[in-house]
């Protein structure tokens, strides 16, 4: 491996350091900052751009956690789970409200309107 250079943003949109050095992530995360690009700081989420969400599934919801002052991966984790165990016991109210069926739309009227010229 080797070490990061400032050209390995040149053709980057995204970027997530995790080299294992906070000081390496802050510096990267400056770069970042100074090309506009998008950064998640592994080492330290409050520094960075972006931010990953901890994802919990239920049938068809998603449900993400993230923090936002002081940002800790872990505590956005741990609320993860705690939501994750209640909606695997049932605990949460996920019950549809709409039914899962197919629609239909009937359009009456007389077209679309005058032409334009």
């Amino acid at each position: 491996m080797r070490p990061f250079r400032a050209a390995d943003l040149d053709a980057a949109w995204l970027v997530h350091t995790a080299t294992g050095s906070p000081q390496q992530d802050r510096e990267i995360a400056a770069l970042c900052e100074e090309r506009r690009l998008f950064c998640i700081n592994a080492g330290d989420g409050a520094h960075g751009s972006a931010r990953i969400a901890a994802q919990a599934r239920a049938d068809d919801v998603v449900v993400g956690v993230t923090g936002d002052v002081g940002v800790d991966p872990r505590r956005a984790g741990r609320v993860r789970d705690a939501i994750a165990g209640q909606l695997r016991e049932g605990r949460l109210p996920l019950r549809r409200r709409r039914p899962a069926s197919v629609g239909r739309v009937d359009l009456i009227g007389g077209g679309p309107g005058p032409p334009t010229s």
